[in-house]
């Protein structure tokens, strides 16, 4: 294996919220990882269990380990802590439930290097239910204003929603995570810088380990009543980027491909709306007739409908679902997802 022997460093922030059944086990991916030029900053955010004594031994042991307390606001807060303290010239995240590959730094900075790219993009493992999900996108060094195209397939496959299987040039994040927002803001954060990169080289190799927890997406009052204008300001800056990686196209080119690109993205909000209706299934915090007013609520909103025109590709029980949605058939849909739930549950052993 070739090493990474650069002195540039990396920063990889770490947002720490009562997570001391993962940290640990966190911590010690990134102290053995084959690039040694770090500095881990574990940014403590108001802790009521024992991750702050966690922290500070590691501290101890390993002089790369920096230990930040600070009180509860939040991981998007967190974060910026952790930019407006780093050191390296490269930044990374890792989440504290979750671990990365040994090598995961070296490859993502050896790449970087090698190909001039100021972003890094790998596929990681979600790991959820006993089950290990490797996602992947094909090898490519993508010149952004001349690949629109690669750009959607990277959005409609739900690698530009995370910032934790990326690399960033320090110097070129010039906005932080937005904390006033409940979802969403880890992918406007990465449209933002991606408005100062040239090109991005993504790899296939699965280097980070995502942990989904039970119910983990399920979401929660707050989140809930947020959801749309979140999601339509989602969509309405993904639009305006596409838009600005077509500004040279001539105006024959330019409409056919904003024609293709809102369609990707318009399939992608729906897709947040479908998932957020199958998963009503699995919420206990509301009752049957809150889930069927929201459910009419989404059928109604002419966002939502003026989106769902012409959408292929769905898989089956997505498929199934919409043509009941689309017809505002809301009884039709509250069993279905019911249905599927059971099935799930079957196949998994499940009996929640």
């Amino acid at each position: 294996m070739c090493i990474v022997r650069r002195r540039e460093m990396i920063s990889i922030i770490v947002p720490v919220y009562n997570s001391e059944k993962t940290l640990q086990r966190c911590l010690e991916s990134l102290i053995h990882q084959t690039y040694s030029e770090l500095e881990i900053l574990l940014v403590i955010d108001g802790p009521t269990d024992t991750s702050i004594d966690i922290g500070k031994e590691y501290e101890k042991k390993d002089s790369r380990v920096k230990v930040i307390l600070k009180e509860n606001e939040g991981v998007s807060r967190a974060r910026n802590t952790g930019i407006q303290h780093a050191k390296g010239e490269y930044i990374q995240f890792v989440d504290s439930d979750d671990y990365i590959s040994e090598d995961m730094c070296e490859t993502l900075l050896r790449n970087v290097e090698n190909t001039g790219a100021q972003m890094a993009v790998c596929g990681y493992h979600h790991l959820f239910l006993q089950r290990d999900i490797v996602k992947a996108a094909k090898r490519n060094h993508i010149i952004l204003k001349e690949s629109s195209e690669e750009f959607l397939k990277l959005y409609e496959a739900g690698f530009l929603n995370m910032p934790w299987n990326k690399l960033f040039l320090r110097e070129l994040i010039k906005n932080r995570f937005d904390a006033s927002l409940s979802l969403g803001e880890d992918l406007l954060f990465n449209l933002e810088y991606m408005k100062g990169v040239e090109s991005i080289v993504i790899l296939d190799e699965p280097l980070y380990y995502y942990i989904q927890k039970n119910g983990q997406d399920t979401l929660s009052s707050k989140k809930r009543a947020d959801k749309y204008q979140i999601a339509v300001r989602i969509c309405e800056a993904v639009k305006e980027f596409y838009s600005l990686l077509l500004k040279e196209a001539d105006k024959e080119e330019y409409n056919r491909k904003i024609q293709v690109g809102n369609h990707i993205i318009y399939k992608r909000l729906l897709l947040e709306f479908l998932d957020e209706i199958e998963g009503m299934a699995y919420d206990k915090t509301i009752t049957r007739a809150q889930k069927l007013d929201l459910i009419e609520k989404y059928m109604k909103d002419s966002y939502i409908q003026n989106a769902n025109q012409n959408i292929e590709g769905l898989q089956i029980d997505y498929r199934l679902i919409n043509f009941f949605f689309k017809r505002k058939r809301k009884y039709i849909v509250y069993l279905l997802i019911y249905i599927r739930k059971w099935c799930l549950n079957l196949l998994r052993g499940t009996k929640s």
